[in-house]
C-alpha cells in the first residue's frame, strides 16, 4: 500500500508539473509571443527577414518575395491558432480541475483568481489587438 500511494504521489507530481508547465508556457505565450505573431507587420516577420537578408544576402526582388511568404505563413499560424483554440482551451481547463484536486480550498480560491486575471489581460490584449488592426483597414 506504502508502494503505491508513493507511485500516486509522484505521479500526481509530475502531472502537476506538467499542466504548471502547460499553463506557464501560454500564460508567457499570451502575454509576449501573440504580439509577435499578430499585429500589421508582427516584429517576428520583421526579424526573420532582416536574418535572412544577413546570412543569405537577398536582393530587393528576393526579399519583397520572401516577405509576402512569410505574411501567408503568419496568417496560417493564426488561423492555425484560432482552429485549434477550443482543443487549448479544454486541455488548460482540465490542467486547472487537476490542479484544484491537490489544492487546499484557499489555494483553489487563489488558483481562480489568477486564472481569471490572466482570462482579462489576454481579452485586454486582444481587443487593443482589433482595434489596431481596425484602425490600420480605414482610409
Amino acid at each position: 500500500m506504502k508502494k503505491l500511494r508513493l507511485w500516486g504521489g509522484l505521479l500526481a507530481l509530475f502531472l502537476s508539473g506538467v499542466l504548471m508547465g502547460a499553463v506557464g508556457t501560454r500564460v508567457i505565450f499570451d502575454r509576449w509571443g501573440m504580439n509577435m505573431l499578430e499585429g500589421p507587420r508582427p516584429p517576428m516577420q520583421r526579424l526573420i527577414l532582416k536574418r535572412l537578408d544577413r546570412e543569405l544576402n537577398l536582393d530587393e526582388e528576393q526579399e519583397r518575395r520572401i516577405e509576402e511568404i512569410l505574411r501567408q505563413g503568419h496568417r496560417e499560424m493564426i488561423e492555425l491558432r484560432r482552429k485549434h483554440e477550443p482543443e487549448i482551451k479544454a486541455v488548460l481547463h482540465r490542467g486547472i480541475n487537476a490542479m484544484k484536486s491537490v489544492l487546499s480550498l484557499q489555494q483553489q480560491e487563489k488558483l481562480d483568481a489568477f486564472v481569471e486575471r490572466e482570462r482579462a489581460r489576454r481579452a485586454k490584449r486582444e481587443r487593443s489587438l482589433r482595434e489596431d488592426r481596425s484602425r490600420e483597414r480605414e482610409p
